[in-house]
């Protein structure tokens, strides 16, 4: 559980959360409550030469892995058809 004040510091700077069924899927920007939340263990302790995602999402574990890794090849999958990407 993140606590409360956690998540009331990061909405007053600006960070976007995604919700379903109340449980949250995403957060932009990724590094929003970094050590909170569960997308900081999926990224690998070496950059990887190609990563599949399965459930992409709103692409938090993506992101976070190109902010740590720099340029990364990605392969994004989800149930949900988007246009942004």
């Amino acid at each position: 559980m993140i606590p409360s004040v956690i998540v009331e510091e990061s909405e007053k700077s600006g960070a976007k959360y995604m919700y379903c069924k109340g449980s949250l899927q995403s957060v932009s920007p990724a590094e929003t409550m970094f050590g909170y939340t569960v997308w900081a263990h999926l990224i690998p302790p070496f950059k990887p030469e190609h990563s599949l995602f399965l459930g992409y999402g709103g692409g938090t574990s993506p992101e976070l892995m190109r902010k740590i890794w720099g340029a990364c090849k990605i392969t994004g999958v989800d149930i949900e058809a988007r246009n942004d990407r």
